[in-house]
């Protein structure tokens, strides 16, 4: 994803720059390791143990949104901030929306319910034109985001 965001100017240009979409990225992969975790490599005995894993992931996905909610917030002070790494969409904006939707779909629909500076930032990629375009065509379609013969949890 890096090299794609370099080659299509979705990249920080600055040593500050990099470092905070290193630090969002870091962040965002941590929370779809989680997810990744729980559906491929625990294994549960019953319904039961799912609904507990369903809510821990949960919990840990508040977590996650309550400190993106708090640095949306600090950053939103400066005017140039518009998406999680700066004022342009970077690599980062793409990563996040994939593994922040696999959480809405899997996990938790309302998830952005008590996080308004995240739930306009879901918005707000969503509205990018040429996305916004393709989620409403018939070539858009929800698929599986994980291997369904092996995923506990994370598939349909």
């Amino acid at each position: 994803m890096r090299y794609l965001g370099a080659k299509f100017g979705l990249r920080a240009t600055t040593l500050e720059g990099q470092a905070r979409e290193d630090m969002v990225e870091g962040e965002i992969v941590d929370l779809r390791d989680r997810f990744v975790r729980a559906s491929y490599y625990k294994n549960y005995n019953s319904e039961e143990e799912i609904q507990e894993e369903l809510a821990a992931l949960r919990k840990d996905l508040a977590h996650y949104l309550t400190e993106l909610e708090r640095y949306l917030a600090k950053n939103e002070k400066r005017d140039d901030d518009q998406w999680l790494t700066g004022a342009g969409l970077s690599f980062v904006d793409f990563i996040a929306y994939e593994y922040l939707d696999w959480y809405r779909d899997f996990v938790q629909p309302d998830c952005f319910a008590a996080y308004p500076k995240m739930a306009d930032y879901m918005r707000r990629f969503e509205a990018l034109p040429r996305l916004k375009e393709h989620l409403a065509s018939d070539a858009y379609r929800k698929a599986p985001i994980l291997n369904p013969t092996r995923a506990k949890i994370g598939f349909r």
